[in-house]
């Protein structure tokens, strides 16, 4: 069945996802996780994050980038480097959540767009 983000609640919810989810850059995988977590926000298409501990965060080196979310909380921005490939602000950690959003503190989110691919279940997406 598929999603309608039009559906999706005003205010972000997390649910968890009992699908893998993988993420590729240049041939490599950079992080696999059966347990992702996703939120969903009405108007929004949903966003995955994987915990830290199924990451390369090798890869990873932190950018100047931030965002502040009034609901979610402070995110800051990682670059991607494999090799000679430099990808900015690649992916993003939510490093100071509010309350009700802690739980995404050790997740990090890759963007789609950004990516070669990200798998999830059977699923590009």
């Amino acid at each position: 069945m598929l999603e309608n983000k039009l559906e999706y609640p005003e205010t972000p919810i997390i649910e968890l996802v009992k699908k893998e989810i993988i993420v590729y850059f240049d041939s490599k995988e950079i992080a696999k996780s059966s347990r992702p977590l996703k939120i969903l926000k009405k108007d929004l298409t949903p966003i995955y994050f994987i915990n830290l501990n199924n990451v390369h965060t090798k890869y990873l080196k932190k950018s100047d980038k931030h965002y502040t979310s009034p609901i979610i909380g402070i995110s800051d921005f990682y670059d991607l480097i494999l090799e000679n490939t430099k990808v900015e602000n690649a992916a993003f950690i939510y490093s100071k959540p509010n309350d009700g959003y802690t739980i995404l503190e050790n997740y990090i989110s890759f963007l789609p767009e950004k990516m070669d691919k990200v798998v999830l279940g059977d699923d590009i997406i």
